[in-house]
């Protein structure tokens, strides 16, 4: 896929994408629910 380095699976891929958002969303002091977690996977996963 395009992109996307060759060898990385897609849960991978976003693993390293919700990290970062949800440290900045502990360091903003907010609860990250679980709805928004699953949305942003679906919104980065194919």
């Amino acid at each position: 896929m395009p992109g996307r380095p060759a060898g990385r699976p897609a849960d991978e891929v976003a693993a390293s994408l919700i990290g970062p958002l949800l440290y900045l969303g502990l360091a903003r002091g907010r609860r990250v629910s679980d709805e928004f977690i699953r949305t942003l996977v679906a919104a980065h996963l194919p």
